[in-house]
């Protein structure tokens, strides 16, 4: 069976289309396509992981990180009816560079404070 609202291959027995997000109902016929809607996890992905890079937390890198790969779980289950997938990478990505520059930072300072002890 193929969508008559954009022409790609419907598995028999499918409600939707996975390409479009058309409907079907039992005979077959397209209906109205249902609304996709964006990630929760995916846009708290990018906002805590840009709230974190900023404000140098790096439990907010963490949280970013954990969240985006949910998000990213939780669309590609969706088949096509969640968006968002470039939100969770960012939030990744994003984290994953605080996360680094956090710990460098970190590291810095502490070599500032207790190397100049271990010359003495």
């Amino acid at each position: 069976m193929h969508c008559t609202s954009c022409g790609s291959d419907i598995s028999p027995g499918s409600d939707f289309c996975t390409s479009c997000g058309v409907t079907f109902n039992p005979a077959g016929y397209a209906g109205y396509p249902v609304p996709r809607r964006t990630s929760g996890m995916a846009i708290a992905s990018l906002v805590i992981s840009i709230v974190g890079f900023f404000m140098c937390f790096f439990i907010f890198q963490i949280v970013a990180v954990i969240f985006g790969i949910l998000a990213k779980k939780e669309i590609s289950e969706s088949q096509g009816m969640v968006e968002g997938d470039g939100l969770a990478v960012g939030g990744i990505v994003i984290g994953i560079v605080g996360l680094v520059r956090d710990f460098l930072i970190i590291f810095i300072w502490g070599a500032m404070i207790f190397f100049p002890f271990m010359l003495a």
